[in-house]
């Protein structure tokens, strides 16, 4: 395998591929010059949850397949100025090299003999659609950050996406504390999803990565027995396999009358909240109560510490007042992206909804958090 590429392609390469390389695991690359119309180099890269398959232009001197440690191969390219790269298997190494005016680079990246290039996987009875690169981003950004590793509750690293009603596509997760779902319209065959399925942080960290590539739209696939979700756009594939661990029914924490929301600058209240957590102890509970056009954010802690913040608004109902986990309520905040919050609860012994004031076309997110009332007396 002899070939010539830019650095920035290569760069682009390794970025769409390091979903599969961890510091944990032992991750192969797979590269294949391969020869049609002007050349292209193939990158694959798999693990026990993806196959990301990536191809870029580039000049081939000879065609061929070789195969490299991910991690040590990922390190030596990121280092590399800008300029064409060349890349050629000499003997038991695959031999990086660039000539910049005076400046010449050589590398040499030891070989993994005893390994194989692994084909795209084909799935010959699918179910599939178009979605919207920006639509399918949203819909992640409003959801992954949920999700992390709890033993006592193992579905709490997954998403779980589903198909609620039909041309609807739902991504749900929720750690207990919390739960976030977005929703996005599409339009699919009413049996796309016949059943959820669910979608490691990492995974949809793999998806996000495809939405990111500049394409408009992506399709989206799902194999006839729900354990593979296939990306896809020109030059990148990433095939995604499922876990169909317990999912709980999440419908049932959704309210299905939201009340009239409350509206509020969210720098403004991200910075009142941060304030006011220097005055928490560790449960990092925070109080907020509406009345006579006010609102108030406090709190206490055992040491005497009390802090409390008072702006005025439009708020003519009955008094609420009601406390948050201050800590995960900033971090929902974090990751909304309107200018402009609504917090819309019915009374501090109902769930309060948090979405965004304003969100992009054919999308809608919400963020579900219990109220915390027996500490506010």
């Amino acid at each position: 395998m002899r070939l010539i590429i830019s650095s920035e392609e290569l760069s682009l390469a390794i970025s769409r591929v390091q979903s599969t390389v961890t510091e944990k695991k032992l991750a192969y690359l797979s590269l294949k010059a391969i020869t049609h119309e002007s050349g292209a180099l193939k990158v694959a890269s798999t693990d026990a949850s993806l196959d990301i398959y990536s191809e870029h232009p580039c000049s081939v001197q000879q065609a061929g397949e070789c195969h490299v440690i991910a991690k040590v191969f990922v390190e030596h390219v990121r280092q590399l100025p800008k300029g064409n790269v060349g890349l050629s298997v000499e003997g038991k190494d695959l031999a990086v090299r660039m000539q910049e005016q005076s400046h010449y680079v050589e590398l040499k990246v030891p070989l993994i003999q005893e390994y194989f290039w692994i084909a795209e996987q084909e799935l010959p009875h699918v179910v599939r659609c178009e979605i919207g690169s920006a639509q399918l981003s949203y819909m992640i950004s409003q959801v992954a950050f949920t999700l992390g590793h709890d033993p006592a509750v193992p579905y709490a690293e997954y998403g779980y996406l589903e198909q609620p009603i039909p041309h609807v596509l739902r991504l749900v997760g929720t750690d207990t504390v919390r739960l976030s779902y977005a929703d996005t319209a599409i339009e699919a065959p009413a049996d796309f999803l016949s059943r959820g399925i669910c979608l490691s942080k990492r995974a949809l960290g793999a998806m996000l990565r495809v939405c990111e590539q500049g394409s408009p739209t992506i399709e989206m696939m799902i194999s006839a027995d729900q354990t593979v979700c296939r990306l896809k756009i020109t030059g990148y594939d990433v095939y995604v396999r499922t876990n169909h661990a317990a999912y709980p029914d999440c419908r049932k924490l959704i309210p299905k009358h939201i009340p009239e929301p409350i509206v509020l600058d969210k720098e403004n209240l991200i910075s009142m909240i941060k304030r006011t957590l220097l005055s928490t102890d560790r449960s990092n509970i925070i109080r907020l109560s509406f009345a006579d056009n006010t609102f108030t954010l406090s709190a206490k802690n055992d040491g005497g510490s009390q802090g409390k913040e008072t702006i005025s608004l439009n708020y003519d109902r009955p008094p609420l007042v009601f406390g948050l986990n201050g800590e995960f309520f900033l971090n929902i905040l974090s990751h909304i992206q309107s200018s402009h919050v609504a917090l819309a609860i019915k009374n501090e012994n109902s769930f309060l909804v948090i979405y965004g004031a304003s969100e992009p076309g054919d999308c809608l997110s919400r963020h579900v958090m219990a109220p915390i009332t027996d500490t506010m007396k």
